[in-house]
């Protein structure tokens, strides 16, 4: 779904197919399922193929914007950032996540063959206990058909 102000418009549906029915090709087939969807696929990988035919087809928009069902998965915002989108994506609290002004170090010498691998220079905490620290801020950003869409919001 691509949105512009206040109007979202939905331009592409793609089927998810959880593991039961792709482990029954009868399923699939009395379903009338074409056999280019038997194939398991998550559903960040799903929302990453069609990201990628849009793009290709000359669609523009400004932000990928997530649940955290597509946000706890590291390979979907790290291909995000590879195709040099901008993305925010929501997250399970107890997901780990570094201060934003982490560094990236080469380890201290250990025993043994040494690492090749820069290092992290803080530990990673929950995002529950990062956002503990912060405050947080109520926002409206339109009226749905329910009422005012509001929610809690903190950044770091």
């Amino acid at each position: 779904t691509l949105a512009k102000h206040e109007v979202p418009i939905p331009i592409a549906l793609r089927l998810f197919l959880p593991d039961t029915w792709i482990k029954d090709p009868g399923r699939l087939q009395r379903a009338g399922v074409p056999k280019t969807f038997w194939v398991e696929r998550s559903k960040p990988e799903i929302a990453l193929a069609e990201l990628q035919r849009v793009m290709q087809a000359g669609v523009s928009f400004g932000a990928v914007v997530t649940d955290a069902g597509y946000g706890i998965s590291a390979p979907f915002r790290q291909a995000l950032s590879a195709l040099g989108l901008t993305w925010a994506v929501g997250t399970v609290r107890i997901q780990k996540v570094y201060p934003a002004d982490v560094q990236m170090i080469t380890p201290p010498p250990s025993r043994g063959r040494s690492r090749t691998r820069q290092i992290p220079d803080q530990e990673a905490v929950s995002a529950e206990a990062m956002l503990a620290k912060v405050s947080w801020r109520r926002v409206t950003w339109r009226r749905g058909t329910k009422g005012p869409l509001r929610a809690r919001f903190a950044a770091v």
